[in-house]
């Protein structure tokens, strides 16, 4: 059984696990490998990383967890672009691929969509590397491509990053 919560001060060790795990999983073969191996080294600085977030005021942050403890996230936070200032950012989602197509993406994502509509945001927007699976999920969920793309430098690559919208915070899914 999974739940999902408000992420809370102590599980910035757990978040910075699954943040690298997701990554491994979500971009083999997407980004170089190289990078992908080396992310565990970089525990400390992710884990530092999510102290920081926890403490900002102007991010939100989810966790689904189960008995093998966290097991996902979804991150928000203010609009990183211009012309956007009206939007909340979906700055993350990532979910262990053990725990994918149990629902529990939509989950979590209805979670931070709910609190932001709280908060009188009525637009999301996000970057999604491209040829990405997950822009599957997005679409299912209601969000749109904008055609625009912005490049992103990962392990010393250059990737296309897409924008993707949501023009409500209602979770659709199409797949139903």
């Amino acid at each position: 059984m999974n739940s999902i919560r408000t992420a809370l001060p102590g599980d910035e060790p757990h978040l910075a696990r699954v943040h690298i795990q997701a990554w491994q999983e979500a971009y083999t073969g997407l980004i170089p490998q190289s990078y992908l191996d080396k992310l565990p080294s970089g525990y400390e600085e992710r884990h530092s990383m999510w102290q920081q977030i926890l403490k900002n005021p102007n991010r939100w942050a989810w966790v689904a967890e189960n008995h093998d403890g966290i097991v996902g996230f979804v991150l928000f936070g203010p609009p990183r672009d211009p012309n956007r200032e009206t939007y909340i950012e979906v700055g993350a989602i990532y979910l262990l691929a053990a725990h994918k197509s149990k629902k529990i993406g939509f989950q979590l994502l209805s979670a931070g969509f709910n609190k932001m509509r709280d908060l009188n945001y009525k637009k999301a927007y996000c970057w999604v590397l491209e040829n990405n699976p997950t822009i599957k999920f997005y679409e299912r969920t209601g969000a749109k491509f904008l055609n625009q793309i912005k490049q992103d430098e990962i392990g010393g690559q250059m990737f296309n990053e897409l924008a993707y919208e949501w023009d409500s915070l209602k979770i659709i899914d199409s797949a139903t």
